[in-house]
């Protein structure tokens, strides 16, 4: 079961060549097993010419794995992989006991760990701590130097995903040299079971498909290092068992958060679809976001030329500053901060334009578009190319799974990217299921992640202005994040038409809505309404109680001022350039109003409301989480009428 300790003497003047003694040397320092012996012998004792031509099939891996059986490799021939996994078990030693008697041995090892399971009639606490049916992790290298040690832990959830990733190793045939039969072998599908079935193997397997790719423009950036002083640290094996650590990321080998660092040799470029209503042209920005975090690449975006035809179809329309025509981009609409596109430029300007790398993204309706290629600083970016209106299919491919693995090997340093204290991340890595998309969303609204450049906001102000809502213009500009809510509260009352993006409500009387504020000490109480029937409302208003002399209403324990917006001058038929932007700052105006407020009573489950959820949870964790409470809470929002919906993917 424990690894091979061979020691092989193969005099050099029998070796057809020098590469013979080489391969021998670096095999024998990885992963050997005590099946490689025999090939390995029988090469040495037959090879003519360093070409051995072995008689007996049961001596090739695949060819007995057809059999039922598993065999080891020639160690002169063969190049042992830093990835090698295998399994072991003691199927004849298992046949010769008592009947009375059960011996049952599996492992699954890597060159570093391996996961043992024992069963026996006869327990053995005094002698090694092992129980009669139990898995255990039993540690190679430097541990077993101690006569002392055991070096050996019990197997917990921390251990999952690293041996997640030791099935996939082993059932990948680019690395393995066992065929079907012995992936889907009886100790292996037992380990599956242990580590979380089938369906937790092909999320790890999602995962490393990323990580892989990544890790292929990373090594070259790494070769390409000036001064050579990148470097790979090995895995840190403690001697209380914990490992959990062992995934080395290719965000270590970069270390891209060191100050001299290539941050810009990996690159997530963004592509915005502005024909895309506004509300999800912001969904889709955060998402990419999220996806460029969570591969710790640096997110550029790639904006269409002026000369494009978007001007005439873009919902944002024809913003202007200081009295000139901005073109309908994304960055027209959206100031995106340092911390994300860390400074690096659109890449490979000399040989990619914006047609070239719009082909690229086109060319692949499966995996995530990339390539390598020379940036104009002359080192290489490994670029990974994705449009906006492609954000969910590929998240639901390749991310969403990933980003709920737990244990994670990247949650937390993922957390910190996104603005996460340290603390706070270590809360992230602990959390699962639906808790975790909660948490990134109070990440992401805190992170300042939707900035909205200076004219927006500008039009934003003078829309509101006549509403004479109590709240500082300059905090509008600020952003949508505020440490405290707007001293106002807010409702949305439908009125016979859609509100906001397609979301349908039932008529519901006004004091409905009033009912769910609680009694305040502040009197008159501002409640901000938006309706796409102004008049209507009104009329319910005057139904509502008793009026003061200064417009207010008395209503149970509350009294109200209503404040509305100024009627929208263009119709909904009026599709110029001039409507469309009007309807842009009306939309953002509001999604402000409803992300910052006191009290929200509406719809959080349309485009934008979804937007407004995500910008209204706060975090409530510290640095401990016991599990009970959640780490996260919904600002002062009801839902009317209907319950809350379920935590949603922020972008989606």
């Amino acid at each position: 079961i424990l690894h091979a300790a061979a020691y092989i003497y193969y005099p050099k003047k029998l070796m057809a060549h020098e590469g013979v003694a080489d391969r021998l040397r670096r095999n024998t320092q990885q992963l050997s097993y005590t099946l490689d012996m025999y090939p390995t012998i029988r090469s040495i004792l037959h090879s003519v010419d360093d070409t051995y031509k072995d008689t007996n099939p049961m001596s090739k891996p695949k060819t007995a794995d057809a059999k039922g059986c598993i065999a080891g490799v020639d160690l002169t021939s063969v190049d042992i992989s830093d990835d090698r996994v295998v399994v072991a078990t003691n199927l004849a030693s298992s046949q010769i006991v008592s009947t009375k008697k059960t011996l049952k041995l599996f492992a699954l090892m890597t060159k570093d760990v391996a996961l043992y399971h024992r069963q026996h009639t006869r327990g053995m606490r005094r002698e090694l701590g092992q129980g009669r049916d139990d898995e255990y992790v039993l540690q190679f290298g430097s541990c077993t130097q101690s006569t002392t040690s055991l070096c050996m832990s019990n197997f917990n959830h921390r251990d999952e995903e690293y041996f997640r990733r030791a099935v996939v190793s082993l059932r990948d045939t680019s690395i393995s040299f066992f065929g079907g039969g012995v992936k889907r072998s009886r100790p292996v599908m037992f380990f599956v079971d242990k580590i979380g079935g089938e369906s937790a193997i092909k999320a790890t397997e999602k995962a490393m498909k990323i990580e892989r790719s990544i890790a292929i423009g990373a090594d070259k950036a790494i070769a390409m290092t000036a001064d050579g002083d990148v470097t790979e640290s090995l895995p840190d094996h403690s001697s209380e068992g914990s490992f959990f650590d062992l995934i080395q990321s290719v965000q270590e080998k970069l270390s891209w958060w060191k100050d001299d660092s290539p941050s810009c040799d990996g690159i997530f470029l963004y592509m915005p679809d502005m024909t895309a209503s506004i509300e999800n042209q912001l969904s889709n920005y955060i998402l990419a976001s999220m996806m460029a975090t969570f591969m710790n690449l640096s997110m550029v975006i790639m904006d269409a030329p002026p000369d494009s035809n978007i001007k005439s179809s873009s919902p944002l329309g024809c913003p202007r500053h200081h009295h000139k025509t901005m073109p309908p981009v994304l960055s027209s609409l959206l100031r995106h901060p340092k911390w994300l596109s860390r400074s690096c430029p659109v890449p490979c300007k000399k040989n990619h334009g914006y047609s070239d790398w719009n082909a690229l993204r086109k060319s692949s309706t499966n995996d995530i578009p990339e390539t390598v290629c020379e940036s104009d600083n002359g080192r290489q970016s490994h670029v990974f190319v994705m449009g906006g209106g492609e954000t969910g299919k590929y998240f639901e491919k390749y991310f969403k799974d990933s980003m709920l693995q737990r244990p994670s090997p990247v949650a937390h340093d993922w957390a910190l990217r996104l603005g996460a204290k340290p603390e706070e991340a270590n809360v992230f890595s602990q959390l699962s299921g639906e808790q975790i998309w909660d948490y990134l969303g109070a990440l992401v609204a805190r992170s300042d992640l939707l900035r909205f450049q200076t004219w927006i906001l500008g039009d934003v102000v003078r829309l509101i202005a006549p509403s004479y809502l109590p709240v500082n213009h300059k905090d509008i500009h600020k952003g949508v994040y505020k440490k405290k809510a707007w001293r106002f509260d807010a409702i949305q009352v439908p009125r016979g038409d859609e509100l906001l993006s397609g979301s349908k409500t039932e008529h519901t009387p006004l004091d409905h809505y009033l009912s769910h504020f609680k009694c305040s000490d502040e009197s008159p109480q501002t409640v901000f309404i938006t309706t796409r029937d102004r008049k209507a409302v009104m009329k319910e208003i005057t139904t509502l109680g008793q009026k003061n002399g200064r417009g207010q209403y008395k209503l149970g324990c509350n009294t109200f001022r209503f404040r509305f917006y100024l009627p929208v001058t263009h119709p909904p038929t009026d599709t110029s350039c001039a409507a469309r932007y009007s309807r842009t700052v009306t939309d953002i105006s509001r999604f402000l109003i409803f992300s910052n407020v006191r009290s929200l009573v509406g719809d959080v489950d349309s485009g934008w409301g979804r937007l407004v959820r995500t910008f209204r949870l706060k975090l409530t964790s510290g640095e401990k989480y016991d599990g009970d409470k959640s780490p996260v809470s919904l600002t002062s929002t009801k839902v009317v009428p209907g319950p809350m919906p379920p935590a949603r993917v922020p972008g989606l």
